[in-house]
């Protein structure tokens, strides 16, 4: 059982789990599974009326939205219904964490771009306060799943493979070029079909005015995600 917690255009959009009227509403799927018999993924729907007593809304045979929340919980509604399907006896054991699921509206890209090689700056783009910038790092190793070469452009102030040992992405990287202060980035960028990742306004305007290459800052990586 889950509480639709916050509803938008019909849509639960917040959601977690519930176990008021548990056994009230053990009895109510027991007697609906018999009466219609489905196979696989099913749900039934509850609104309280005005006195606060539930009232059926719908019943329907497919997975209902939302439902992904206990799938993080390791209850598979997809997966169980295709053991299911195939007259496989089935168990679940979900976890007992609380949890709580909430849904939005999500961006995705298409970018006209071909590279092959990532040119990537290092302090306040791949680090952040002293973090790794998740959102960079993984489209670092998808770019990696995906054939490209990546890059090191950095002024750090040690010697890099040091913080990269330390963050333990040192294998990361087909080239670490550590520059001296006041070396252009784009005198060691040396492809084309490449693009250019930093944080620095200027450092990125001096290489796309100098090289032609696509120039992205750290916002700007979830359109190559």
């Amino acid at each position: 059982m889950r509480r639709r917690n916050r509803i938008s255009n019909g849509i639960s959009v917040n959601t977690s789990p519930s176990d008021q009227f548990a056994n009230e509403f053990g009895i109510w799927a027991g007697a609906i599974n018999e009466a219609l018999r489905p196979r696989g993924a099913w749900f039934y729907q509850v609104k309280l009326d005005a006195n606060a007593e539930p009232r059926l809304l719908e019943v329907a045979t497919r997975l209902a939205g939302s439902s992904s929340i206990f799938r993080c919980m390791g209850v598979n509604f997809a997966l169980l219904t295709a053991f299911d399907a195939f007259n496989q006896d089935v168990t679940i054991a979900p976890n007992s964490y609380h949890i709580e699921l909430d849904r939005a509206l999500d961006n995705r890209y298409k970018l006209a771009v071909d590279y092959s090689h990532v040119f990537v700056d290092l302090d306040d783009c791949l680090i952040l306060r002293g973090r790794i910038n998740h959102q960079l790092i993984g489209f670092l190793y998808k770019a990696l799943s995906e054939g490209k070469g990546i890059t090191l452009l950095t002024r750090h102030h040690r010697h890099p493979d040091i913080t990269l040992r330390q963050l333990r992405i040192a294998e990361l990287f087909d080239r670490v070029i550590h520059l001296d202060e006041g070396a252009r980035k784009s005198d060691y960028i040396d492809r084309s079909d490449a693009i250019f990742v930093d944080d620095s306004f200027a450092e990125r305007t001096e290489v796309s005015r100098r090289t032609g290459i696509q120039v992205f800052s750290p916002d700007m990586i979830e359109a190559l995600i």
